[in-house]
């Protein structure tokens, strides 16, 4: 049984194509969960005109909204398939996504993810692949793990898992960055994060998107290198924090589910900071990731240890 969950919030001006696009695929999905996180435009209505027709969709809104993380979380739980993959509102799905998925989660088992094409609103392509837009060179499949704990890589909309890694990864922790890192790191741990090389979703890119695509460019890192007295390092500092409290928290999570020690070096590595942490994690290989990303996360661990002193 295959199961999608999707999120909607203010989201009437694309939803229909993105219901539309998950109807029609290849592979027929058994159940449409859509969980509404109390939106004050027309979405209840587009999802409801939907409902009608197809009973397959299944219609739930929270009151009062849960904001994004919680409204997944609650939508995954509701989901009963033994396949799901979450979705956003306002993408366009290819229409064989499902199937390619599915071929490979068959396969695999645990969570696979795929590329998406960056498109504009009005679904005209601006790259063909998100991965390479946003500068994302995705390391081979034993270095998952240690690659996600500096930079996730996987899309929430772009993946799909077996009712196996759902009933690990809920309750979600309430220190999570985003849904979709927190279900890759909990597959990663089990060495069950399976990487699809295609493009299988329209990514779309308008002024309220949630989280979208980020340009990458190797001149804007270089500054950022060089000017580096304005980072903002407080911030910078929160979100390392942010990280190592998920990491923590999948640690013990997963305890029993680890493959290897790498985790917890990793998680012993975040907790050193500065040179030290520079010099075991380049000898271990606990970060592996381009050259110029590794030298500037090896950059920020030193930074982070000057300023942990800073206001809070």
């Amino acid at each position: 049984m295959i199961s999608v969950a999707l999120c909607t919030y203010n989201g009437e001006k694309y939803l229909a194509q993105q219901i539309e696009s998950i109807l029609n695929q290849s592979v027929q999905v058994d159940e449409l969960v859509i969980v509404d996180d109390n939106s004050t435009d027309q979405t209840e209505e587009v999802i409801k005109s939907y409902a009608n027709k197809f009973p397959i969709i299944k219609f739930f809104k929270n009151t009062p909204s849960l904001g994004v993380i919680k409204n997944f979380e609650r939508a995954i739980s509701l989901c009963s398939g033994d396949y799901i993959a979450p979705s956003d509102q306002d993408d366009v799905w290819l229409n064989n996504k499902i199937e390619k998925m599915l071929d490979a989660l068959k396969e695999k088992k645990g969570m696979v993810f795929c590329d998406l094409i960056v498109v504009n609103q009005h679904l005209e392509t601006l790259h063909p692949s998100f991965w390479a837009s946003s500068g994302l060179r995705i390391g081979a499949p034993q270095e998952y793990l240690g690659q996600l704990i500096t930079q996730n890589f996987v899309t929430g909309c772009a993946c799909m898992f077996t009712k196996d890694i759902k009933q690990k990864a809920l309750p979600f922790p309430n220190n999570i960055p985003m849904h979709d890192y927190w279900l890759a790191l909990v597959a990663a741990c089990e060495d069950q994060l399976h990487r699809v090389p295609e493009a299988l979703i329209q990514y779309r890119q308008h002024s309220n998107n949630v989280v979208g695509s980020v340009r990458y460019s190797r001149n804007a890192v270089i500054k950022k290198v060089i000017f580096f007295w304005k980072i903002d390092f407080y911030a910078h500092r929160q979100q390392y924090m942010q990280k190592l409290n998920m990491v923590l928290t999948l640690t013990d999570r997963m305890s029993d589910h680890l493959k290897s020690n790498k985790l917890k070096k990793a998680v012993n590595i975040l907790k050193i900071g500065g040179p030290k942490a520079n010099y075991i994690s380049l000898k271990q290989g606990i970060f592996p990731r381009p050259i110029l990303r590794s030298v500037i996360f090896q950059f920020y661990l030193i930074l982070i240890w000057f300023n942990t002193n800073k206001k809070r």
